[in-house]
């Protein structure tokens, strides 16, 4: 069960992109850690989220072999309704 509030960045009026948009986006909510795919090492700047004090995650999706489908995280949820968080701690390895 995830009980949170949805924003949009949109609405936070960030001028900011990639990287330091992440990392203002993390202050304002005043988080203390981050959680993102292994694709974002390629532009993320970790040293700035350290200085910060944001601990920065990474997670790799394990493909499931009986489950020929690539997910989004919506047709997951939609898909699979109650039974997406038993896929996804099957399948999503923090790194």
């Amino acid at each position: 069960d995830i009980k949170t509030n949805l924003h949009f960045s949109s609405n936070l009026k960030i001028q900011k992109k990639k990287s330091d948009l992440i990392l203002e986006i993390c202050k304002i909510f005043n988080e203390k850690d981050y959680l993102s795919t292994l694709g974002s090492k390629n532009y993320l700047i970790e040293k700035e989220f350290f200085k910060k004090k944001i601990n920065v995650h990474y997670f790799e999706f394990i493909k499931d072999v009986n489950n020929p489908l690539d997910y989004s995280i919506l047709d997951l949820i939609f898909s699979l309704g109650p039974e997406s968080k038993k896929y996804i701690e099957k399948n999503f390895k923090v790194i």
